[in-house]
């Protein structure tokens, strides 16, 4: 009767345990996933503005879904003379415990066939 009541003991303990992980992973995907939103929401703005973006790095704090982002954005030269680098990095403002920032990078060339395209892990501080 010991034995099994012991059994059952580990096995709700595991379960608990489960849950919390559960609801922590939870947490943290819905995080990155407005992060994101953010990040493409950054790039929309800089791929659709009729300038193109000045080199160096920029950066702000903008406020989606409820909640303080704060991005910062860099764009370098490329080898060729027509085509931008840029880099876009978004992390909760102020910043949680846990890792939920997103980055994405890509090229963008006389303003005709701009793509960017994500990356992860992010080369931003908690990324």
């Amino acid at each position: 009767m010991l034995v099994a009541l012991a059994i059952f003991s580990l096995a709700a303990l595991a379960l608990l345990r489960l849950g919390g992980a559960t609801a922590t992973n939870s947490a943290r995907l819905d995080s990155q996933a407005m992060a994101q939103m953010v990040a493409r929401n950054i790039a929309v703005e800089t791929l659709t503005d009729p300038e193109p973006p000045a080199f160096g790095a920029t950066g702000g704090v903008t406020i989606d879904g409820g909640r303080r982002w704060r991005w910062n954005r860099i764009v370098a030269r490329s080898p060729e003379a027509r085509i931008q680098q840029i880099e876009i990095g978004v992390e909760p403002a102020p910043p949680p415990s846990l890792p939920t920032g997103y980055a994405m990078g890509g090229w963008v060339g006389e303003r005709a066939g701009a793509a960017l395209q994500h990356k992860t892990p992010s080369p931003w501080s908690r990324c």
